[in-house]
């Protein structure tokens, strides 16, 4: 989560040099040019130019809510120490007071025309879609601000655009070299491969007890037992507690009426039927045609009374409804593609559509059943209100218990008796590892921390897990240990005779490289070899698999490193313990009526990303030749939690 957020932190930067969220810094940037130096305000001085600390704190605080806006909850108070956003503030109104002592510098001068031209083109100033000189006034009296420190700013920005315009906009990616991207990233390479199986080799493996030992000193490691616990527990369970709970009407009538005008509303809901013919999408009109005979063949049979049922189980081509005679059941508006809810939506119950055509093919709908929007009863609902109601009650009366419970086993009563009193078992699984799951209870990561942090004899608090409470007493704490060999020899004889069949097959694979090396052709080789070749699904440069080998991410750069007069990778390549030896068999460029769009869409981003690379090192060098004094105790407090 953290690599995410400082990946956009980057991007926000970026943008913020740039002057496109001038929206973080407008209202304030100003601030610090028209106040002056003031030894107990400023956190930093660029160039004679100061930077107040109530000009970084505001900064601090639109940042955050920046970045609150796009990952919510996310964004932990952890993650936001990390980041350090009164820094990554104070650096964006660094070099934003850099690029503006530039443009100045550079007499980039910006007319009054062209400002107020902004302010009136501004919506957070617009009533009734026009800009208004009130809400103007206003929303700047609100962010404690003058017309002409607005204004002073907005004259900043447009100077800072107009310069990277300077730097940047000259910078052109040619139609040439973005076609070559598209070929690069979207070309597909085949593989032709020998396949040299782990499995196959088994058989050749030897295992020699001072080999085994061996090799077992060696890899012992991943044999290793983890600690374990040995705990006794007491479950908590609503069920148990719920035969003498009382329902007070008051109550079901209270839960009904919270949940009237939500959970207890019934949306206009249909349950139907279809006919699916599925269609290609780069089916020809004829072929389309053919499958629209068929259809309106069916279309006649209904017509003629033929069973709608009958006829989707054995002509629909939808495989999960048609085994049910091509029944959706219910379903509401918002979950079907547009044209086959509209369809189906204005049938009345029994009644047939036309053929609809949806991107999933063309479709005869029938209508079995319709429920109108309407809000469910009392009655309707009571079983279930009263069923929740219990749940809860009992739970609540399930988790009183336990921590009643906790406080008699804490003055010394011992955990049996205390569940026997109860009508409770204790439970005393076989040894715990603290990424088992505890049966009967279910997989919690707080119960398995809260047992592996007890002692010996320590009781732990009341543990919540998936709606019933735990109260556990540790008995033992059994230390991680590496078992001797004999107590683990066929796991490890099984783990041995693979490794040693996978280094059988990497030499076989690698005497059948060494062959086609010297000029023979892996159709040539095999043959010789009683060897078969497979053909790889075509894989892009972005594909993390070469189906149906596997993931290998080095075969992949290896394949696309080959140049058009070379088909043979140079290595053999392992993938889950099989070895492989592969030639590029056949390249496919990107073509079709959508490639020109890629180019042109490619070639924008391209451009973008050179100018904001140019960009971004013009401010490098104006960060460096520039005089920045940052008063770094200053900076310190704003990190301080308030």
């Amino acid at each position: 989560m953290l690599h995410i957020v400082r990946q956009h932190a980057q991007s926000l930067g970026i943008k913020i040099i740039l002057g496109i969220i001038v929206a973080v810094f407008v209202f304030w940037g100003i601030e610090g040019v028209v106040s002056g130096v003031n030894s107990q305000a400023t956190v930093a001085v660029i160039d004679g130019a100061p930077i107040e600390i109530n000009t970084l704190s505001r900064a601090e605080f639109n940042l955050r809510q920046a970045y609150e806006q796009n990952f919510g909850d996310q964004l932990t108070p952890e993650i936001l120490v990390q980041l350090d956003l009164p820094s990554r503030a104070l650096e964006g109104l660094v070099e934003r007071r850099l690029l503006a002592l530039e443009a100045d510098n550079l007499g980039l001068v910006i007319s009054d025309r062209e400002v107020s031209e902004r302010v009136r083109l501004s919506p957070a100033f617009f009533s009734n879609g026009r800009f208004d000189k009130e809400t103007y006034i206003r929303s700047l009296r609100y962010s404690q601000m003058t017309p002409a420190e607005y204004e002073s700013s907005i004259r900043e920005d447009l100077a800072i655009t107009r310069l990277q315009g300077l730097i940047a906009d000259e910078i052109d990616v040619s139609e040439s070299e973005a076609r070559a991207e598209v070929a690069a990233q979207e070309e597909k390479r085949t593989l032709q491969y020998a396949s040299f199986r782990k499995a196959d080799f088994l058989g050749e493996v030897v295992v020699e007890d001072e080999a085994l030992a061996a090799w077992y000193a060696e890899n012992e490691n991943s044999f290793e037992e983890p600690e374990k616990v040995v705990v006794a527990l007491v479950v908590y369970q609503g069920d148990d507690f719920g035969d003498d709970l009382v329902l007070e009407e008051e109550d079901i009538t209270t839960a009904y009426e919270a949940g009237r005008e939500t959970i207890f509303q019934q949306e206009n809901e249909i349950s139907a039927r279809h006919i699916l013919k599925r269609i290609n999408p780069e089916a020809t009109e004829e072929q389309k045609q053919v499958v629209r005979t068929s259809m309106e063949a069916l279309a006649a049979s209904l017509a003629e009374g033929a069973d709608f049922a009958e006829l989707a189980s054995a002509e629909s081509e939808d495989p999960g409804s048609a085994a049910r005679g091509g029944s959706l059941g219910f379903f509401g508006k918002g979950r079907m593609v547009p044209e086959f809810e509209e369809a189906a939506f204005a049938l009345a119950p029994g009644s047939v559509s036309e053929i609809v055509e949806t991107p999933f093919g063309l479709h005869l709908i029938q209508v079995d059943e319709v429920r109108e929007e309407r809000t469910l009863t009392l009655e309707e609902v009571r079983v279930d209100i009263e069923a929740n109601l219990r749940q809860k009650k009992a739970g609540a009366k399930a988790a009183a218990a336990a921590k009643s419970d906790r406080t008699t086993l804490a003055e010394g009563k011992p955990l049996a008796e205390i569940a026997t009193a109860r009508g409770l078992e204790v439970k005393t699984p076989l040894p715990l590892a603290q990424s088992d799951t505890v049966a009967g209870v279910g997989r919690s990561f707080p119960l398995m921390n809260a047992l592996f942090s007890l002692e010996e004899g320590e009781a732990s608090e009341v543990i919540e897990v998936s709606g019933n409470h735990v109260l556990a007493v540790l008995q033992e704490k059994i230390p991680s240990r590496i078992p001797e060999l004999q107590e683990v020899r066929a796991p490890v004889e099984r783990r041995y005779r693979d490794a040693e069949a996978s280094v059988l097959a990497l030499a076989a694979a690698n005497e059948f490289l060494t062959k086609a090396q010297a000029g023979e052709s892996l159709e040539v080789v095999a043959a010789a070899e009683g060897q078969s070749l497979n053909d790889s699904v075509p894989f892009s440069r972005q594909e993390q698999f070469i189906q149906p080998m596997g993931g290998n991410r080095k075969m992949r750069d290896a394949a696309f490193a080959l140049g058009p007069d070379a088909s043979l990778l140079e290595e053999p390549f392992a993938i889950a313990g099989d070895v492989y030896i592969a030639s590029v068999s056949n390249r496919e460029f990107p073509a079709g009526s959508d490639l020109e769009q890629k180019v042109s869409d490619t070639r924008a981003e391209m451009t973008q990303s050179r100018r904001e690379e140019v960009f971004q090192r013009y401010v490098e060098e104006l960060r460096a030749a520039a005089v920045v004094e940052i008063y770094t105790e200053r900076l310190d407090a704003l990190r301080a939690p308030s």
